[in-house]
């Protein structure tokens, strides 16, 4: 190293140790780990010294590992009954080549397969899921149940327009077409086609609710493009046998990992902008089909640059010790050759950490445009099951809570709410939203709804309040409310067409060769987890590139 290394205390910096913080260190580790095992046979048959170990640090500023992979140990029955792992936070693995799950193969870790969209949010199925449960679907206004086998047309048709919108010849139509000013909302679509105000409510429930905007601002164009970038990865859908923690146990393991520690300023020298404003206009590819580099990719990329010897660390800083100085809230300081930068879009609008000098205006602009949608889960336990056997998860339409799914184990409901139920709900009072869930849950499943839902016999007697009767506890997880969230997930509204995908390049877009951003909102492909794993993929390469340029 140079001389002037002293001053610097890693050589890479990672805000956040979320998914795409921990998975952009172990990118760093691996590429490192290899350019260092061929670098020391090199040094042992030449005589030379051996490369030096790349200095690489995770900054959090909450108390625990994961961002918004959050999980609840829940003692059931006080205890008495065992514990569950609840997820509040990401819990699903969507398609069986994602990202998610072929990192989760690749790291050797227990999943596995719970049902498909055919029998949730994609609509009617004739079969049981693989795990011999079903999704079932609740009319709150009329008070009806259709389970997942049932042939009402008016559903059939829903689900019919919806395929349609999405199928291949529409897809390349509407995303060539892009680009035009008034794109066509998922409402005007729906209701061109002879959707029923009857299921326009279970459109609400089922679609709004899982892109956290309102129909009338989701776009046919972005159900679109959601479903181009999905459809490939399949049907299926997995979880962690145990929980979500054991991906971020092992993404954090041989992981330099600092706590409670808030970035409150990012402060670059000069000299950055000066010498390198054009080395990374556009970055690298948005989306890889792996989530990490393969042996020959990463063996390329480090015969492409000085990775093996790394005598060319930081490139263009051979002359001076040019760095990143990032400051805490209680006035610790780290100085870092490169920054990665993956807070979500909440806090980096927010104010809270200040640049300088500031971000260029088009990252601050895209920033502010880019729709960071709150989420609500709540967590509900009974001392008795008053839900069929066979449910894994009910869609309720006009009703407080759209979405319920139930917990692998114990007498556990989960409910999600985002967009306009987000908004009702995060405005309550939790006393408040406590007796409005129990009110809709005895609604939907007490009276004559139990003799027409628990056709098994397998509860021992009938209430027309199962819910309220029953009730134990409810946990709120607000995401809005987290500090250093402050929401859910990135999404698009119609009303920010048609610069998506643009907007989303900007933010990945790195800043004077020295910050680079990575996190689910830096790629266009709206797939939550998989999208910090793609990110994170694409924001190594792009550190490692920098700070070891070929000097030729």
């Amino acid at each position: 190293r140079n001389k002037q290394d002293d001053a610097i205390d890693a050589d890479v910096a990672i805000v956040g140790a979320g998914v795409a913080g921990l998975w952009t260190a172990q990118c760093l580790r691996h590429l490192d780990q290899e350019a260092r095992r061929v670098a020391s046979l090199s040094a042992t048959t030449a005589g030379a010294q051996s490369r030096p170990k790349l200095r690489v640090v995770v900054l959090e500023a909450a108390q625990y590992v994961g961002g918004r992979i959050k999980t609840l140990e829940l003692e059931l029955g006080g205890g008495a009954a065992g514990r569950v792992h609840v997820e509040l936070g990401a819990e699903l693995i969507h398609g069986e080549t994602s990202s998610l799950k072929l990192l989760a193969d690749r790291l050797g870790l227990p999943i596995e397969q719970c049902y498909t969209w055919a029998h949730g949010d994609g609509g009617p199925h004739p079969e049981h899921a693989v795990n011999g449960g079903r999704a079932y679907y609740y009319l709150g206004r009329t008070n009806e149940w259709l389970p997942s086998d049932t042939d009402d047309e008016e559903f059939e048709r829903l689900c019919t327009v919806v395929d349609a919108l999405c199928d291949e010849k529409a897809m390349d139509e509407l995303t060539q077409n892009a680009n035009r000013p008034t794109p066509l909302s998922l409402t005007e679509a729906l209701r061109n086609h002879g959707v029923t105000d009857r299921m326009m409510a279970m459109a609400d429930a089922s679609y709004a609710n899982t892109l956290c905007a309102p129909l009338h601002d989701l776009s046919v164009s972005q159900l679109v493009l959601l479903e181009k970038y999905w459809a490939p990865d399949g049907d299926f859908e997995y979880r962690f046998t145990r929980s979500m923690q054991d991906l971020v146990r092992r993404l954090q393991r041989g992981v330099d990992v600092r706590r409670q520690w808030v970035v409150q300023r990012v402060a670059r020298d000069h000299s950055h902008s000066r010498r390198c404003q054009q080395q990374h206009g556009n970055g690298v590819p948005m989306r890889r089909p792996f989530p990490e580099l393969s042996a020959q990719e990463r063996q390329q990329l480090l015969r492409d640059t000085d990775g093996y010897s790394g005598s060319q660390c930081c490139k263009r800083s051979c002359e001076d010790s040019s760095a990143v100085t990032l400051t805490s809230r209680t006035g610790e300081t780290i100085r870092a050759r490169k920054v990665v930068m993956t807070p979500s879009v909440g806090v980096m609008r927010s104010g809270d950490i200040e640049f300088s000098p500031p971000l260029p205006a088009a990252k601050r602009d895209a920033y502010r445009r880019t729709p960071f949608e709150g989420a609500v889960k709540l967590v509900l336990e009974f001392s008795n099951r008053f839900w069929p056997r066979d449910a894994h998860g009910v869609l309720c339409a006009d009703c407080l809570v759209p979405e319920f799914w139930i917990a692998q184990r114990g007498h556990v409901l989960i409910g999600f709410a985002a967009a306009d139920a987000f908004e009702r709900l995060s405005a309550m009072p939790h006393e408040d939203i406590q007796q409005g869930v129990l009110e809709q849950l005895d609604r939907m499943y007490g009276g004559d709804n139990a003799t027409k839902q628990l056709k098994d016999g397998s509860c021992a007697e009938l209430s027309a309040r199962p819910a309220s009767e029953s009730f134990v506890r409810m946990l709120v997880q607000d995401w809005s409310r987290e500090e250093f969230v402050r929401g859910c997930y990135s999404t698009v509204r119609a009303s920010m067409e048609p610069n998506f995908v643009a907007n989303r390049r900007e933010l990945a877009r790195p800043v004077d060769d020295c910050l680079f951003f990575a996190g689910e909102a830096t790629v266009p492909n709206m797939c939550m987890v998989n999208s910090a794993i793609d990110s994170g993929s694409r924001c190594a390469e792009e550190v490692w590139r920098s700070l070891f340029a070929s000097a030729g």
